[in-house]
């Protein structure tokens, strides 16, 4: 069964469309964010694309707003994103993404943890469909 697909891009005008409230108690807005990364997953599976990105973009502008750019739940959510970009086959995005969120993790937790393994392996994957693994083992893109 072969299902279509959209590719969908965000760029920055959409932040313009977001409106969150920060004189929620920072708790309540960190639920939210868990709410709408939830929600994402949920949105991408029924091939929902542009809801997810919007979804996690949400999530993102409060988790940097609250806990900072280089946090691991910053980095979930690159991940997310870039899950979402990857469903579409726009994997330069899906690169990026992951770029950002194992950086992140490479940053501020173990190379043996299990996020940064993860986004390792799902970066693996994409330099396999791209036909990249060799410039990715030559730059030394790879845990310790």
């Amino acid at each position: 069964m072969s299902f279509p697909y959209i590719s969908v891009n965000i760029d920055d005008d959409i932040d313009s469309k977001i409106e969150v409230d920060f004189n929620q108690p920072q708790r309540k807005l960190l639920a939210e964010a868990i709410a709408l990364v939830n929600q994402a997953g949920r949105q991408r599976n029924e091939f929902s694309y542009m809801d997810a990105l919007l979804s996690l973009r949400k999530a993102l502008i409060i988790r940097e707003k609250i806990l900072g750019d280089e946090h691991p739940d910053v980095a979930v959510v690159y991940n997310n994103m870039a899950l979402v970009y990857s469903a579409q086959g726009d994997y330069d995005k899906a690169l990026e993404f992951y770029l950002k969120a194992f950086k992140i993790e490479l940053a501020v937790l173990t190379d043996k943890h299990p996020y940064t393994i993860n986004t390792y392996d799902n970066l693996k994957s994409v330099f396999l469909k791209t036909g990249k693994m060799k410039t990715a083992l030559t730059t030394g893109l790879r845990p310790k």
